[in-house]
Order: structure tokens, then sequence, then C-alpha cells
């Protein structure tokens, strides 16, 4: 599983900064919309967000940003 989730990565630039972790991760920063009310100046907001990008993509993950107010999603089976 880990030499398959090593092969996505094979052709990207960043090969070899990228360290997938073998399962799928997901990196959920809730409440958003609470955090760019508590710092309205956007260099701290622009600032957190790179942060998190870079942690996501360096440990292969996916980075995902939702506010208190969305509605929540419900899986159909």
């Amino acid at each position: 599983m880990k030499r398959k989730t090593a092969e996505v990565w094979e052709g990207h630039a960043d090969a070899a900064k990228v360290r997938p972790m073998g399962i799928s991760l997901l990196v959920l920063a809730h409440k958003w919309d609470e955090f760019e009310a508590a710092f309205p100046e956007s260099d701290s907001k622009k600032l957190v967000s790179k942060a998190l990008r870079y942690f996501a993509h360096l440990n292969g993950a996916s980075l995902v940003c939702c506010q208190h107010k969305d509605k929540p999603v419900r899986a159909q089976l």
C-alpha cells in the first residue's frame, strides 16, 4: 500500500520532500470562519493557511477548510 501511494508522487516536483503515510490523510480546518473573525488582518490568515497547506502537502494529505455555518454533508447509502 505504501508503495502504491509513493507511485502517485513519483513524477511530482516535490517527490523528494513529500512523505506519504501510506493511508489517505485528511487535514480538516473546521470553523474557519471563526478563525477569520478572530484574526481579521489578512497577513495572519495567509500565514496560517500557507502553513496548513505546506503541512498537508508534505505528508501527502488533503486540506479541507469548512465553516461552522456550512450544512453537514450526509452520506447517501
